[in-house]
This record gives structure tokens, sequence and C-alpha cells, in this order.
């Protein structure tokens, strides 16, 4: 499906591929009902996030109780990042989350708070 116009029957192809900064290759791809391009980057969660990769650590620290604040001081970033990432990973869980419920009808559903082991928050069915 095209991110642009998210029409799921127009026809999508490769168009080559390109180097990120780190040298992984990025698959790029072309929508014939729009006519735009887009990588398979523009599809993954992570996307224009430049400090995805901190996603974990700041969401258990977020559990444990710790503020945003401190979590930005410990890890030395900027508060507004980790409030960003916050977000992006509430989306994130929110997407995986109605998935599985679109799937399957839980009888019960159970919400662990158990702060020790803090993980992603996941729904019982």
């Amino acid at each position: 499906m095209c991110p642009h116009c998210g029409n799921a029957k127009s026809k999508i192809t490769k168009k080559g591929i390109f180097l990120a900064k780190r040298g992984r290759k990025i698959q790029r791809f072309k929508c014939h009902g729009c006519r735009k391009t887009f990588s398979e980057q523009t599809l993954k969660p992570g996307y224009r996030l430049r400090r995805y990769h901190m996603r974990n650590r700041i969401f258990r620290e977020f559990c444990r109780g710790v503020l945003q604040r401190e979590i930005a001081i410990e890890l030395k970033i900027h508060r507004d990042t980790v409030a960003r990432l916050l977000i992006a990973t509430a989306k994130e869980v929110r997407r995986q989350n109605q998935k599985v419920l679109a799937n399957s009808k839980p009888r019960v559903v159970v919400f662990d708070d158990d702060i020790k082991n803090c993980s992603w928050p996941q729904i019982a069915v």
C-alpha cells in the first residue's frame, strides 16, 4: 500500500536502492497510482526519528517512574526527544494491540503492574 495515496490496488514497483548514513542499503519503490516514490524505511515506525534505538531504554525508565527530565539528563539527550520517543512508542504499541484485538476477541483483559519486569505493554488474550 502506498503511504502517499493509501491506494492498496495501485501497482507498486521497485525503483532502485540508496545507501543510508550507516551504509545500509534501502530499497525504493514507486506507486503508479500517484506516481510518487517512497522507501521501505517510510513504512517503519521509527521513520524520521533520529534516536529511535533509545526507545526501549526510555520506555523502561519511564515505567520505573523516572521523570522525563531525569531520563533526558541521564541519557544526555533533550527532554523533547524523550517525549517524542514516548509518543512514537505509544503509537506503535496501540497499533500492535489493535491488530491483536482485531484478530481475536479477549474474554479478560489483564494489566500487569509489576514495575520490576517492565516491558512492552500487551493485552492478554
